[in-house]
């Protein structure tokens, strides 16, 4: 099976605090951002080229998958080792965090993705040892989106689609700066497809309907997971009421409109009434995601009470496939936990729901009642 991936010479990933990569899984970081141009043919991203022309896996992207790479490669135009040489590099696809302006805290998120967050910043450091004290928690900037703005603009000719995420992309005014300077210039023929936590569909009098009807391809992604109490729990900002509505105006007005569940320990045992509710208020077969991080909030903390973990396993083997891709989920909800990451995520996620509740005035164990033996 090849290793070869078209991420390093034709893919941008523009993560936090502007730092730029060749995708998501950012195998390495560049901190050069004032010149996308240098940024691109910085030694580490050419190591990863010269890595992948002599076949070779390179050690920076082994915790990637076979099928995130295929995925990648696709989106960045599934070249061959035969078309590149170590020193080409070419913008296809373009992956951007545009800041982390955000209205939501959900949970297992961080400061540094969403702006809203930073008032939960004590639970998060609880459960999130990842969570820097020294980040930069507005890292976003009007130059930085005109440079971002400019260097797309550059390179029209050659991108052919732009993935935008957050913070949340449809309540940031430069996403819509570069959609607009996009029609003017005639370039619609890029596609465009953004994330959105479902709570706005129109930003400062602009209506993203408007923007997206004049591309070709476009798609919207619209996040949710859970029902009722519970979504609005983990989502925290979340209204199903607009969120219901604003998919309603996406979808009918024939933009592509898809749904992403990211499966974790707060809904893992609801899937089958999400499955229901999906399926008949917006008759779609939501994407079923991982939610790994922070490890305290992945579905693999159900494991701690087996009674519960033989619940939720069944619950995903029998509806999983009334999602897309839960095959992968399967696979990660079957792998070991030792005993004593399982104390250390009882301890984190303790502490940290019982901050949240104190800082949010919500209730975890009235919201999740079938969770109270996995809370101190």
């Amino acid at each position: 099976m090849s290793v070869f991936c078209s991420a390093p010479f034709n893919g941008f990933y523009q993560g936090l605090d502007g730092k730029i990569s060749v995708c998501c899984q950012t195998p390495v970081l560049v901190d050069n951002k004032n010149n996308y141009n240098e940024a691109v043919h910085d030694p580490k991203i050419v190591k990863l080229r010269q890595d992948f022309l002599n076949g070779n896996l390179p050690e920076e992207c082994k915790m990637c998958t076979p099928r995130v790479r295929q995925e990648t490669s696709i989106l960045c135009g599934s070249k061959d080792r035969s078309q590149v040489a170590v020193d080409y590099y070419e913008p296809v696809f373009l992956d951007l965090l545009w800041s982390n302006k955000c209205n939501f805290a959900c949970m297992g998120c961080t400061p540094r993705i969403s702006s809203t967050m930073l008032k939960y910043k004590s639970a998060v450091d609880i459960v999130d040892p990842l969570n820097e004290e020294d980040a930069n928690y507005k890292w976003n900037s009007k130059d930085e989106q005109q440079r971002r703005i400019n260097y797309i603009l550059q390179n029209i000719k050659t991108i052919k689609g732009i993935h935008l995420n957050g913070g949340e992309p449809l309540m940031q005014e430069g996403f819509y700066d570069l959609l607009e300077r996009l029609i003017e210039l005639n370039a619609t023929h890029i596609g465009i497809w953004a994330h959105t936590n479902g709570s706005v569909s129109q930003y400062k009098g602009k209506n993203i309907i408007d923007f997206l009807k004049s591309f070709d391809r476009c798609k919207i992604v619209m996040s949710h997971d859970g029902i009722g109490k519970k979504g609005e729990y983990v989502r925290y900002g979340l209204q199903q009421s607009i969120w219901l509505r604003n998919y309603k105006k996406f979808s009918e007005s024939g933009i592509k409109t898809d749904v992403q569940v990211c499966y974790n320990i707060f809904n893992c045992l609801d899937l089958e009434e999400m499955a229901d509710w999906y399926e008949e208020h917006l008759q779609v077969t939501p994407n079923l995601s991982l939610w790994n991080w922070p490890p305290s909030y992945s579905a693999k903390y159900i494991k701690r009470i087996p009674k519960l973990y033989d619940r939720a396993l069944h619950i995903l083997e029998t509806h999983g496939k009334r999602f897309r891709k839960s095959e992968y989920v399967l696979d990660f909800m079957k792998d070991t936990v030792e005993d004593e990451e399982l104390e250390d995520m009882h301890y984190k996620f303790s502490e940290s729901i019982s901050k949240f509740d104190e800082l949010r005035g919500t209730d975890f164990e009235a919201t999740f009642p079938e969770l109270r033996e996995l809370y101190y």
